[in-house]
């Protein structure tokens, strides 16, 4: 788990270079959380700040995406709409998009 504005591609990288494919760790997967109600409001910003590339750096290698907070989004906000969002703006059509609020999920969900 990377927080805040950690680069994912960083992480990946020392992982596979210290551990190798074949060890007692592996990557399973790259678990992403986002603020549904923030993403939402944000998807017409074009400003680009670290913060957002960061953003856009974790939701573009993401396996997993916890989309967060949802109880926050206003009412007619889709979540079709906000799904449809990531995986075209941030090219991650593969993703598996779950909305959470408090990040509950079934742990089956996110580990193998």
């Amino acid at each position: 788990e990377t927080s805040g504005v950690a680069d994912p591609n960083a992480v990946i990288r020392t992982l596979d270079a210290k551990f190798g494919k074949c060890f007692r760790a592996r990557l399973d997967s790259v678990v992403t959380v986002v603020d549904a109600d923030q993403l939402f409001n944000d998807m017409g910003d074009t400003t680009t700040t670290n913060s957002s590339i960061a953003m856009s750096s974790q939701l573009e290698c993401a396996d997993i995406i916890l989309l967060n907070k949802m109880d926050l989004l206003e009412e007619g906000s889709s979540l079709d709409t906000i799904k449809s969002q990531i995986r075209k703006k941030y090219n991650n059509p593969n993703a598996k998009i779950y909305p959470t609020k408090h990040c509950r999920i079934p742990l089956s969900y996110i580990l193998d």
